[in-house]
């Protein structure tokens, strides 16, 4: 591995897609100097070694991938730089991350903590090269960078934080498109309002070609994800596990087209009711938007309606920043059929936790607070605090990881549990007493959002008893492994070849 690719500084130039090969009569291939290295003390890549020096290669070839998916990963990294350096990945994955262009035969890309890969299809669909796709690129460094803000969200085992984690990713691709100048003008002559079906909202199409090439039209993959559609949330556990690509599931990166569509609504939104629609305007609106997502996945409180609670940090954060925006992010959300309360109704004060109202009393200590809670929580591990502010003001976040058995659930879950995150959020009525600010948990909704996300993987034949290895087929995201005594349904990666290989097994 060589994580500094150094580039002489009379550089070659390089063929580079900046955004799908299944688009490039559309947003066609460049000819570009590539990027430079990653500054110190910045997140960064470890590119394999063995690649042709820079030289425009042509698509097709592993050359063309590597530098293909080298300059995307860069310029992703660069696009979300735009709010911050991003300085760090997750503690626990490998820095820097190695980026694998060509692992093996396959229609997949995944992220682990351990690496990016990518794969390459099999010889009758065209010899496909998934690094070759700046969207596939795009996406899978935004696993990485919401791991490395949100570590909890990868080690969840419930729907709605797995389809984040994809409607993350998919956020990311598309704000990674448009931090490129003509793309924008590109999409702005395509649909001057952004309501036209279009090749910046759809993600991966030639990824879907060879789906649909290998599996037929039923697989889930078979089409491309629209970040432009008409799917309204519903309760995870009502849906389907596995289905088509026209119906919503509970299986994530279906169920993520939910949030996406809030975010595109958002940006179209900004970007419709701003004074200047050119792709200046485009560019301030998909910051604006941008911004919102970025600060509200580090706030939202990890409940299981995560979608909505992501949409309420969105209502809280802009509230902080003035409340310009309010409006639009429940229009956004509401035509998914999620609607918002305003963040101070969110966040208001439910219920007495501890403490009186007489003035003469002591202050609350915090293992007052935290027995308060577990004793209404029936937990019998622990909480964990962090200090957090919403509009209303400081407040405290307590966390519970409650453990549900899934035995029943299928043969191979016997005697396994699953970890679920029970978040509480409390306020100071006064100096002697605290409130709860948050809806209490309940019990029985956490065991049943933890059986039926571990009932769909197991349906789905995303679990392996194995931990590693290439042996792993492309579609196993989780594993059971032995902790403290106990055997835990763990995550292995995040892959994005899980869709397709749930629908050909299921269908």
């Amino acid at each position: 591995m060589d994580g500094h690719l150094k580039i002489p500084a009379a550089a070659p130039t390089i063929n580079f897609i900046p955004n799908d090969p299944g688009v490039a009569d559309v947003i066609p291939m460049r000819v570009i100097p590539p990027s430079g290295d990653r500054p110190a003390g910045r997140a960064a890549f470890a590119f394999e070694a063995g690649a042709g020096p820079a030289a425009p290669y042509a698509p097709g070839t592993s050359d063309f991938a590597f530098w293909q998916s080298r300059e995307a990963a860069l310029r992703t990294l660069s696009a979300m730089e735009a709010f911050g350096n991003i300085t760090a990945w997750c503690p626990r994955a490998t820095s820097p991350l190695p980026l694998r262009v060509d692992a093996f035969e396959d229609t997949s890309a995944y992220y682990t903590r351990s690496a990016l890969v990518f794969c390459r299809s099999a010889p009758n669909s065209g010899a496909v090269y998934t690094a070759a796709s700046t969207d596939c690129v795009s996406h899978e460094v935004g696993h990485a960078v919401l791991d490395s803000i949100r570590s909890d969200l990868y080690d969840s085992n419930c729907a709605e934080h797995a389809a984040f984690h994809e409607a993350f990713a998919d956020c990311v691709s598309l704000i990674t498109a448009l931090a490129d100048r003509d793309t924008r003008r590109g999409l702005i002559a395509a649909s001057p309002d952004l309501s036209a079906a279009n090749a910046v909202e759809a993600h991966a199409e030639e990824l879907a070609r060879v789906t649909l090439i290998e599996n037929g039209p039923d697989d889930a993959a078979s089409q491309p994800r629209r970040a432009r559609n008409a799917f309204q949330w519903a309760v995870p556990t009502t849906l389907p596990t596995s289905g088509p690509p026209a119906t919503l599931t509970a299986q994530p990166h279906s169920l993520c087209r939910v949030f996406t569509g809030c975010f595109y609504d958002l940006l179209r939104a900004l970007f419709n009711n701003g004074a200047d629609r050119t792709d200046a305007g485009l560019a301030v609106a998909t910051h604006t938007a941008a911004a919102l997502l970025l600060k509200a996945s580090r706030h939202a409180v990890e409940s299981v309606r995560f979608f909505e609670a992501v949409g309420v940090a969105m209502l809280d954060q802009d509230q902080q920043a003035g409340g310009n925006n309010a409006d639009v992010i429940r229009g956004a959300f509401g035509n998914h059929g999620i609607a918002l309360a305003s963040s101070d109704v969110s966040f208001r004060q439910r219920a007495r936790l501890a403490g009186g109202s007489d003035q003469r009393s002591p202050s609350v200590s915090q293992a007052t607070i935290s027995a308060a809670l577990r004793e209404r929580l029936r937990a019998v591990t622990p909480l964990t605090r962090r200090q957090m502010t919403t509009a209303l003001g400081p407040a405290t976040k307590f966390l519970h990881m409650r453990t549900v058995d899934l035995t029943g659930v299928s043969p191979l879950l016997k005697d396994v549990v699953s970890l679920i995150p029970e978040p509480v959020v409390t306020s100071d009525l006064s100096e002697e007493s605290i409130a709860l600010q948050s809806p209490m948990p309940d019990l029985n909704t956490t065991a049943d959002e933890a059986r039926f996300f571990a009932s769909m993987l197991s349906r789905n034949d995303q679990i392996s008893t194995r931990t590693s290895g290439r042996a792993l087929d492309s579609g196993v995201t989780h594993a059971i492994r032995t902790v403290g005594g106990k055997k835990v349904l763990t995550r292995l990666r995040v892959a994005c070849g899980c869709a397709a290989l749930a629908s050909r097994r299921r269908l």
